[in-house]
């Protein structure tokens, strides 16, 4: 069975730190919780933008509802360091992310 995608968009969340990138936000509880979903095979990529706006996540989830859960419980979204937009993604295209194309 296909799994269902889910892609995150993580924003700056009211208890931001102004004046600090994404790195320098207190995120361990977030980083912990993303190796966990990682681990669980629930996680399949996520990171922050480069321009220190959010960062993204994609999950494999049984269906929308699951996958709100999910982001809902990760702490920095319940810190509200971050919030967090869920949509349904259909992956059309696939690529070995391990190799870089150039």
């Amino acid at each position: 069975m296909v799994p269902d995608y889910f892609v995150g968009i993580y924003a700056r969340g009211p208890e931001w730190l102004v004046g600090k990138t994404v790195l320098e936000q207190p995120l361990e509880a977030h980083f912990a919780y993303m190796e966990r979903l990682q681990s669980s095979r629930i996680l399949v990529l996520g990171g922050p933008f480069k321009d220190d706006e959010g960062a993204l996540a994609i999950l494999a989830a049984p269906n929308l509802a699951e996958a709100q859960l999910v982001f809902a419980a990760d702490p920095a979204v319940v810190q509200k360091i971050f919030r967090v937009s869920v949509h349904p993604w259909f992956a059309s295209v696939t690529a070995k992310i391990s190799q870089k194309p150039w």
